[in-house]
């Protein structure tokens, strides 16, 4: 009777467990909330640690043979520049003289000369490291440097082109090392050449951007402490501020600087303006910003019980706009002249109240994308392309860019590491034809 009495009690015991774990890990919702404005200094208390992006080696198994030379296609909206993984690009202006011939009134022939600039892409394969340049007007792709640089993560061009960072990880894995480059001056018809400089910076940056002219990055350095934020011209690097939190990232509107945590459906997130010294948005769970290049509004997303979603905050009226979408802020940019942002957006979320977005971060899921549109205002937002339209490969876009013209954006396909660009004008010019 005492055995049949203990598995009886023992069957009720583990039926209650299971009911609380599988409680815990489903149904416990967390009651996320946005709050605006809240003047509350973030960095005196360190937040649970969050469950993030990770900081990868990036070798893919390709192999280190160089390809000095190649034309794209015939001329199309979306264009796939690199098949390979890529670790990062910029838009560039390179300038040219062109040369026409006039008649004066005396009927002399006069030669003129004029200053242009062109738009280009500097991009550099992950694998190798080996730095390209695609020449858009006349859609060829040519190798810029030959220095083996296997496995990088990612690079930031700055000083339009000359210089950049490479970020990889050290042989034991357990350290980040970053590079300082200087990049050679190269045209279509000559070799790669060797980079030319080679400085170390520290070691274990966290977070790095560029600004909005690329005339200097900076980026935060982990510490015992927590994280000091660094800014780097080429005059050198100097140490703007120390923050008690290591987990942040950094980034720019026109002219100043923020920080904000890595979001995570984990931890409170913040805004933080480092000039100011003042929060612009605080204790909002998984907040992912994105401030316009005037600084007035910020594009983000960000986690609540209900599910996830995207808003419009304007810092002037403290007022804010939900939007229908989710997409996080990895995959926004905003326009030069501050009127629209383009995102990444999957239409059909079956789930975003839970996962999101570390699962994304840590690619445990992934998005089929279409270009969105939405106004700077956020009452307008629509499908602006399909990507169906023009290629067969499902494409999860990350790390937008937009040329100086906004007339092109280029971008990451987060599944396989590609590079492509895509015509903002021409689809503009298709709309409103």
């Amino acid at each position: 009777m005492n055995r049949r009495l203990f598995i009886i009690l023992f069957a009720v015991a583990s039926i209650i467990g299971v009911s609380i774990i599988v409680w815990y890990f489903f149904f416990k919702t967390n009651t996320g909330s946005l709050l605006f404005g809240t003047p509350t200094n973030p960095f005196g208390k360190t937040p649970p640690s969050l469950r993030g992006s990770e900081f990868v080696n990036g070798n893919n198994g390709y192999g280190t043979s160089s390809q000095t030379e190649r034309t794209l296609g015939a001329d199309r909206t979306l264009v796939k520049v690199w098949d390979r993984p890529t670790a990062g690009f910029s838009f560039i202006e390179k300038e040219f003289i062109t040369t026409s011939t006039t008649t004066d009134k005396q009927g002399k022939v006069i030669t003129v000369q004029k200053k242009a600039t062109s738009t280009e892409m500097l991009f550099a394969d992950r694998t190798t490291g080996y730095i390209y340049d695609y020449d858009i007007k006349n859609q060829n792709i040519y190798q810029i440097t030959n220095t083996l640089t296997a496995g990088i993560y990612d690079i930031y061009f700055f000083n339009n082109g000359k210089s950049a960072i490479i970020r990889y990880l050290s042989d034991d894995k357990k350290t980040i090392i970053s590079n300082l480059v200087q990049i050679p001056t190269v045209s279509a018809s000559s070799s790669p050449q060797e980079i030319k400089t080679n400085v170390y910076l520290p070691n274990n940056i966290i977070s790095i951007t560029p600004n909005y002219n690329s005339t200097e990055l900076s980026y935060l350095v982990k510490t015992s402490s927590g994280s000091n934020l660094y800014t780097l011209t080429t005059k050198g690097s100097k140490l703007i501020k120390s923050f008690q939190l290591s987990e942040l990232n950094v980034l720019y509107d026109k002219n100043n600087l923020y920080v904000y945590n890595k979001p995570s459906i984990y931890a409170l997130g913040f805004l933080y303006d480092v000039k100011n010294n003042e929060n612009i948005l605080s204790k909002t769970v998984a907040l992912s910003p994105l401030v316009s290049h005037n600084g007035q509004n910020v594009m983000g997303s960000f986690w609540s019980e209900s599910s996830s979603n995207n808003f419009m905050f304007n810092k002037s009226t403290a007022s804010m706009r939900s939007l229908s979408i989710y997409t996080p802020e990895e995959k926004c940019v905003w326009n030069n002249k501050d009127t629209f942002v383009l995102c990444g957006v999957t239409p059909v979320i079956f789930n975003k109240k839970e996962g999101l977005p570390d699962d994304w971060y840590k690619g445990r899921v992934s998005f089929d994308d279409s270009i969105y549109m939405i106004d700077n205002v956020g009452k307008r937002e629509y499908d602006f392309f399909d990507f169906t339209a023009e290629t067969s490969d499902k494409i999860d876009l990350t790390k937008p860019k937009i040329s100086n013209n906004d007339e092109l954006l280029g971008f990451i396909n987060k599944k396989d590491g590609s590079f492509w660009m895509f015509k903002v004008k021409k689809t503009l010019d298709n709309v409103y034809d």
